[in-house]
């Protein structure tokens, strides 16, 4: 008895197609309202390559430790780019945002790793987007090779003592 029952709860469900469509019309046609009164920011991408020459180290470094210097490697360069020196100089160049609006609301930092850096920037204005992402991404890789040349020199002056 059981089986008919959802039988003809199914038939049933099936056979007001009409009431179907009518709402998967009307969600559509709000949707499309929604869009059109509140649109998204635009999202601009800036993709830095980070290439943390882990060849280099596989004959001087245990696998183990292979990884845990990539971390912490990649932990430093994160510190880097959401730095406030590093975020200063691309709030400069925007002009009318602060630090804390850049960190919260418009950049973003997509899984950052051995690799591909993925730096993204949310705008109203779709060329304010793109140039704040680039922004972004020139402070950084100037900033991270800034910070490579001054290791680069400690471990000089460290090696030859």
């Amino acid at each position: 008895m059981r089986l008919m029952e959802r039988k003809d709860t199914l038939t049933d469900l099936l056979a007001n197609w009409r009431l179907w469509l009518l709402g998967a019309l009307v969600g559509t046609l709000l949707g499309w309202l929604a869009f059109q009164l509140v649109p998204p920011d635009y999202r601009a991408r800036a993709t830095v390559v980070m290439d943390l020459n882990l060849e280099e180290s596989w004959d001087l470094i245990p696998d183990r430790e292979l990884f845990q210097v990539t971390f912490r490697e990649t932990e430093k360069l994160e510190a880097l780019a959401w730095s406030d020196a590093l975020l200063g100089a691309v709030a400069a160049q925007a002009g009318d945002m602060d630090l804390q609006t850049l960190r919260r609301e418009v950049l973003q930092l997509s899984q950052p790793a051995d690799g591909a850096w993925r730096l993204y920037a949310d705008h109203p204005d779709a060329a304010r987007a793109v140039s704040l992402a680039a922004a972004w991404a020139e402070a950084f890789v100037a900033a991270a090779q800034q910070a490579r040349t001054v290791d680069r020199k400690s471990t000089r002056l460290n090696s030859s003592h």
